[in-house]
């Protein structure tokens, strides 16, 4: 096993990496939240069986689902939030929205990738961090906090700091299509 650190709100975790071999990570796409811009949540697998991490950086919710502030402190509460069970409860869960005060429907589409040495560890690490991060509008929202939780995985994904994803085109929906369409990941699915 390979050993590296993770870097968490500034602080270097040593971390065993890639102990659990080949896994599945998803993106989850609400594209109506946030005004129209999209929403995203994520899902990786614990291999080799059928137990998941799943979760979502939420803001807090205001006007239509999406973000009240566009910026919290971190320490603040961000509306991360995690579960875990089989992939049924992770289908349940982001299409009943029931864990994060969406209407049901609300995610739409998502689409999965492999990663060929998952870093569950790390990942899981990484959501909780999620939890006391902070959240802003524009540079540290429900898209980053994904990306860093599946980098974490160890799954290969374009960056949501590209500069195709910043203003005027930045938005969560233009990344899961990027996503969708980039080789590895399976497309669009519907929920």
């Amino acid at each position: 096993m390979t050993a590296f650190a993770v870097i968490l709100g500034g602080v270097a975790l040593p971390q065993k990496a890639f102990a659990l071999g080949r896994g599945q990570a998803c993106v989850f796409l609400a594209p109506k939240g946030a005004r129209g811009f999209g929403h995203v949540g994520w899902a990786f697998q614990e291999p080799p069986g059928d137990h998941w991490f799943f979760g979502a950086t939420e803001g807090e919710p205001g006007e239509e689902g999406g973000p009240n502030q566009r910026k919290i402190p971190p320490g603040q509460r961000n509306g991360a939030w995690e579960d875990t069970g089989n992939w049924q409860k992770v289908l349940d869960t982001f299409r009943n929205a029931k864990a994060n005060e969406h209407p049901d429907g609300y995610y739409k589409q998502y689409t999965c990738a492999y990663a060929d040495e998952s870093a569950v560890h790390s990942a899981d690490l990484q959501a909780q961090a999620n939890v006391g991060r902070g959240y802003n509008l524009f540079g540290d929202n429900c898209m980053n906090h994904a990306y860093d939780v599946l980098r974490a995985y160890n799954l290969t994904l374009p960056s949501p700091n590209d500069p195709i994803y910043i203003s005027p085109s930045w938005a969560p929906n233009r990344w899961v299509l990027k996503l969708s369409n980039t080789p590895g990941w399976n497309g669009l699915n519907s929920l």
